[in-house]
């Protein structure tokens, strides 16, 4: 269940730094969030306590989901924006 907690933060983030203009400052600003994401993720859900190596499986859960949704989100414009409206 705690993993849609990491789902949601990977699509948060994916959302909020589609607005950054330059492509070199969206990928380290995706790992750090990542990271910071994927701590509150183990510290919510109890893992944080059991091992630290949760945090590193939570941290890269959320950069994968947060990938994938960018990805997504591109894919999405580039077609919207080739197709006609009508």
């Amino acid at each position: 269940m705690y993993e849609l907690i990491a789902i949601v933060a990977g699509i948060t983030l994916a959302l909020s730094t589609q607005g950054l203009d330059a492509f070199p400052y969206r990928v380290p600003t995706l790992v750090i969030a990542s990271g910071f994401f994927g701590a509150i993720v183990a510290l919510v859900s109890g893992e944080l306590a059991v091992s630290r190596a949760f945090l590193v499986f939570d941290a890269i859960q959320v950069l994968l989901v947060a990938c994938l949704s960018w990805a997504a989100i591109a894919l999405w414009q580039r077609r919207s924006i080739r197709r006609p409206n009508g």
